[in-house]
């Protein structure tokens, strides 16, 4: 996950960054850390440009790795 916790938008650096994708949801999409599948609905997915992601104030992207958990968008 990347963190935006500042009151403006930043570009975060994400380590080791090849292979991971930011996971964007739609409208009907939950995110629930807790529960055994924490992603549910339907969700698509964007490489990561550079090894970076911004973001907008006070804000978090989920990242993943689709080869660790080939499940995790469906």
């Amino acid at each position: 996950m990347a963190r935006n916790a500042s009151a403006e938008e930043r570009s975060i650096e994400v380590p080791d960054a090849a292979g991971l994708k930011r996971v964007l949801p739609n409208e009907a999409t939950r995110f629930a850390p807790l529960d055994e599948r924490p992603l549910t609905g339907t969700f698509g997915a964007e490489d990561l440009a550079g090894g970076t992601v911004t973001l907008p104030a006070m804000s978090q992207a989920i990242l993943i790795n689709p080869a660790t958990c080939p499940g995790c968008l469906h």
